[in-house]
Order: C-alpha cells, then structure tokens, then sequence
C-alpha cells in the first residue's frame, strides 16, 4: 500500500514532472502498465537485477545486487503484507554497493507466484522462503535475514527454526507478536469475524495515518490509482490476512522468540500506530539474542520508507558491531 503511493507519486510524478502530465498518461494507460514501467526503472537504477526461480511450490521473483564479492554476509530482505519487493529501494539504495543484495518478492506477492491453496501462516511463509534459500544456495555460507512488518514476523519464524543459514537477524516492526498496548489502528478495527482490508480510495486514504508518520497529503486521484492497482489482489490479500490471523499464527513469533539464537537487532518507528511499540517489552522479556535495539524518530510504520537513509545506517553499524 504505502509503496503504492510511494512508487506511484514520488517515481512517476518524478519522472514525468507534472501532476498534469501524470493525469493524461494515467487515463491514457492502464495505471499497472506504468506502475510496472516504473518498477522496471527503479531496479534498473538501482543496478539490481530481477530474475526468477522455482523454489517448492513458487516461482520467486527476486531483484539482486552484487554477488558475494563484499566480506559482509548476504542481505536477504523480506518486505511486508500486500508490499512488493521495491518496498527496500530507498534502503538499498543507502547501502554500501558492494554488499550482496537480495529483495524477495513474498509467496504470493509481487511477481511471486500465488497458490490459494498454499499455507500463508507464519511457519507456512517461513517454510517457503526456506525452499527459496535451498534453491538459491543461499544456505551454503550463513547469511543476515532482513524483513518488516509481515515480513519481520516471517524472518523471526526462519530464524527460529533454520539458526543454521544465519549469521545476522534484523526485524522491522515485525509482526505476530499480541502487543501489551493495543495499536491505535487496532482500537479502531471494526470488531467481526473478518480481518478488515481497506479496499476502496477512500478507506485506503483513512489507512495512511496508521501506517505512515506525517505523510505528505495526497490528491485523491492517487488514492483511486491504489485501489484499482490493488483490487485484482483484494482476494489474496484478504486470504493472507486471514491466514496470518489464525489462533497458532497470530503469535508464532512471540512463541518462537526464545528458540531465536542469532544475533537479533530490533527496529521500531516511535509513532508506529499500526502495530505498537509495546511489542518491544516483549521481545526484551524473551529474546535473549537480542543484541541491538533502534527507535527512530519521526518515523511511522512503513520504516523503510519514511527513514531509509537512518535505516541503511542502522542496519551497517549492527553488520560491523
């Protein structure tokens, strides 16, 4: 969602110059058709490269930079729920260049392939990205597991249950983890027996306050540009949801935090007001591999974002600590 907007506002109206411009080729062109245009131009500026591999029961899209030539481990990043892999570009962009980069596209998102009828719990996406490190060799050297969000919940569970591939373990605002202190998102969700998914521009709109700290307003047609963009997803996105939201999987990492050996450096936004910050009394209390702790100022949910030149340095001082 964030990285939506992001892409959408910052890439295109970036590139073309002119709101007005944008307008034209936006109703000209299928928004999809120029938001993947643009993905194809934020990888390529990036000197990352997109390639795909069959891994289980996925074909994975992933976009990587270098190839072991730095004495640092592998970055493997993992981005979060209804994200895709670009949602680490401006971090990547901030990290030294000579590091061996990998951004995963999550089972199912992005260019990944998607299976309604694969497991999307925690331990279920955990497995899979396994399967992807097993067919990449990734596992032949330990690596540093990157991941935020819904994807800092997955890279807590792979770093519970595979300690062998890791040498480093970083979580953004990870995920599954019942929080002392409920979210103010949380204690606005509407309380049925569906996980609520914002679908329409304008729910999408009332959402961005709890993901993203002090975001700039946004002209309305973007958000309408987002819903389209996501609606042929809503589905799957409303599957994941509920599969992550399952009794065992809401807190499979929390359960797991103590079965975590790595080394483990934890970062939050002080305003994150999608999942609290109250998870970290959590995480002190039972991760005994904790080794480092960042907060960040003027930062919101969406980290990588908001604060992506303060989070490469946060992640380069934990990889030299």
């Amino acid at each position: 969602m964030v990285s939506a907007v992001t892409a959408i506002v910052g890439g295109v109206l970036g590139l073309l110059g002119s709101t007005a411009i944008a307008n034209v080729i936006l109703f000209i062109f299928r928004p999809a058709i120029l938001y993947n245009f643009y993905i194809r131009y934020l990888m390529f500026s990036l000197g990352l490269r997109v390639n795909y591999l069959k891994a289980g029961d996925f074909t994975f899209c992933y976009a990587e930079r270098g190839k072991g030539k730095s004495s640092k481990p592998t970055m493997l990043f993992l981005h979060g729920f209804s994200g895709a892999k670009d949602m680490w570009a401006r971090v990547i962009k901030a990290l030294p260049t000579d590091v061996h980069v990998i951004i995963l596209d999550m089972p199912g998102h992005g260019k990944t392939s998607r299976d309604m009828k694969a497991d999307y719990t925690f331990v279920g996406q955990a497995k899979n990205i396994h399967h992807f490190v097993q067919a990449y060799g990734l596992d032949k050297s330990p690596f540093h597991i990157l991941g935020i969000s819904m994807g800092g919940g997955v890279a807590g569970v792979y770093a519970a249950l595979y300690p062998q591939d890791l040498v480093k373990v970083s979580l953004f605002c990870p995920a599954a983890i019942l929080s002392p202190t409920v979210s103010k998102y949380g204690q606005e969700m509407v309380k049925d027996e569906t996980v609520p998914l914002p679908v329409t521009a304008q729910e999408i709109k009332n959402t961005q306050p709890y993901i993203v700290y002090n975001g700039r307003e946004m002209p309305n047609w973007v958000y309408r540009i987002i819903a389209e963009l996501r609606r042929p997803h809503n589905e799957f996105y409303r599957h994941v949801l509920q599969e992550m939201n399952k009794e065992d999987s809401k807190t499979a990492l929390q359960a797991r935090l103590c079965d975590i050996k790595t080394p483990t450096q934890v970062v939050w936004g002080e305003f994150d007001w999608l999942l609290d910050i109250s998870s970290l009394d959590i995480i002190k209390e039972k991760l005994k591999s904790l080794d480092r702790i960042d907060v960040l100022d003027r930062c919101g949910h969406s980290i990588a974002m908001e604060r992506p030149y303060k989070s490469a340095k946060v992640i380069m001082e934990f990889v030299n600590s």
